[in-house]
């Protein structure tokens, strides 16, 4: 953006340079300490993907939402044979992180099983406040992925 100020000799060129850029859909739009009032819209062209699978072994059903890098994971159901170090299910590649993800489940029982996701979507049981074989759970957790986007 060119500065324009009173008594310049190209002003007219200014104004129109300064439109034209403005008009550019591909301008870096870029913005730092914004301040919004009312409420914000997401771009509706957004890309979002879902999936879900039932883990054969753990029999824990697992959903995930992926809009853009920001991934969703809903874990539910009736586990079976649950023990520390255990192998929960797999997120499926373009849901994965790229770190560690730790977060805890609750069971039916108001107990916390602790889950933790590689970044190759392994998930595991990391500790586990109950002793039954079953265990009626539900999870949430959200992260950032650098998978490629599914189709």
């Amino acid at each position: 953006m060119k500065e324009i100020f009173k008594g310049m000799e190209n002003g007219p060129d200014a104004i129109n340079s300064n439109f034209n850029e403005l008009t550019d859909p591909n301008r870096d739009q870029t913005v730092n300490d914004l301040t919004v009032k009312g409420q914000v819209k997401v771009n509706p062209n957004q890309d979002t993907r879902y999936v879900k699978t039932v883990d054969d072994v753990s029999k824990i059903v697992i959903e995930a939402r992926r809009t853009g890098n920001l991934v969703d994971i809903v874990l539910s159901g009736n586990a079976v044979n649950l023990t520390v170090d255990s192998w929960v299910g797999v997120i499926p590649a373009g849901y994965r992180p790229f770190f560690d993800v730790r977060f805890p489940a609750v069971s039916a029982f108001s107990k916390v099983i602790m889950l933790r996701i590689q970044p190759d979507g392994r998930m595991f049981v990391t500790s586990i406040a109950e002793d039954s074989n079953t265990h009626g759970l539900e999870a949430y957790t959200g992260y950032l992925t650098k998978d490629t986007m599914p189709s």
